[in-house]
C-alpha cells in the first residue's frame, strides 16, 4: 500500500488498533490541509513569499524524487502518474494557489478544510488502501466504518512515527517522516502521542517542526482560532 504522501499518512494515523478501524479525529480537516501544503512545500512546488505560499517550479531534486515515486507506482500496480493517494488533492491545491491572489498560510490551511477528509478518504478507497462499509443502526441512523486493508502497513506507520517522536529511530528522520510527526503533534493525534508525551518530547517536536515548513505553525494558529471561536 502506497502511503507516502503526507495527506495519506496523516489520514491513516487516525487508526485505532484497539477497535481495528479508523476513528474520528478532531482537527482532521485542518491537519490534512496543512499536510497537503507541507507536501507541496517539501517537494519544491510552492515556496514561502513574505508569509504566503507561492507556486514555483520544483527543484531538480524534487523532480527526481517524484519521478522515482511515479516509476515505482507504475511498476507496482501498472498505474499512471495519478496513482498515488493524495495526488488529485495536491494537484488541485497547487492549481488553486497558482491562480489565486496571495493569501497567508493560515488562510490556506482553513480554506476547504471541511472537504479535505472526504477527499483523502475517497482517494485512498479508490486506490484500494481503505475499505468503507456503510450500514444503518435500527434501520434509520447511517453508520460508516472505515478500515485499512493493509493493517500491517498502517501499524508500521504508527510505530515509525512514534519512534521518530521519541528520537529512537535507527537513522535520522527523512523530511517526510519529520513532517509527519510535526503535523500529528500539531493536530493532537493521540495515536501518535498523548499530551504528556508531547510535553516530554517537546524539544524533538520543535526541531522536527522547524524542518517541516510554514504550514505547521499555521496549522497551530488555525486550530487555536477554532478553539477560541468554539469556546
Amino acid at each position: 500500500m502506497d502511503i507516502d504522501s503526507l495527506p495519506a499518512r496523516l489520514y491513516l494515523l487516525t487508526y485505532d488498533e484497539g477497535k481495528d478501524c479508523l476513528r474520528r479525529q478532531s482537527n482532521l480537516g485542518l491537519t490534512l490541509r496543512a499536510a497537503a501544503l507541507t507536501e507541496l512545500y517539501l517537494t519544491g512546488q510552492i515556496s514561502d513569499a513574505d508569509g504566503r505560499p507561492r507556486a514555483t517550479a520544483p527543484t531538480a531534486a524534487a523532480r527526481r524524487e517524484r519521478a522515482g515515486r511515479d516509476r515505482a507506482g507504475r511498476d507496482r500496480a501498472g498505474r499512471d502518474r495519478t496513482g498515488r493517494p493524495g495526488e488529485e488533492l495536491l494537484a488541485a491545491l497547487l492549481k488553486e494557489i497558482a491562480t489565486s491572489r496571495p493569501r497567508r498560510w493560515k488562510t490556506w490551511v482553513r480554506r476547504g478544510a471541511r472537504r479535505c477528509p472526504g477527499q483523502v478518504r475517497a482517494e485512498l478507497a479508490a486506490r484500494g488502501a481503505l475499505r468503507i462499509d456503510r450500514s444503518t443502526v435500527l434501520g434509520v441512523i447511517p453508520l460508516t466504518r472505515v478500515e485499512a486493508r493493509d493493517r500491517r502497513a498502517v501499524k508500521a506507520l504508527v510505530t515509525q512515527t512514534r519512534r521518530t517522536l521519541r528520537g529512537t529511530s535507527m537513522s535520522p528522520p527523512r523530511p517526510r517522516e519529520a513532517a509527519t510527526v510535526a503535523l500529528a503533534a500539531a493536530g493532537g493525534f493521540r495515536s501518535v502521542a498523548t499530551r504528556r508525551e508531547l510535553r516530554a518530547y517537546r524539544s524533538i517536536v520543535n526541531e522536527l517542526t522547524a524542518t517541516a515548513g510554514p504550514a505547521v505553525p499555521a496549522l497551530v494558529r488555525a486550530i487555536r482560532d477554532e478553539q477560541h471561536a468554539g469556546g
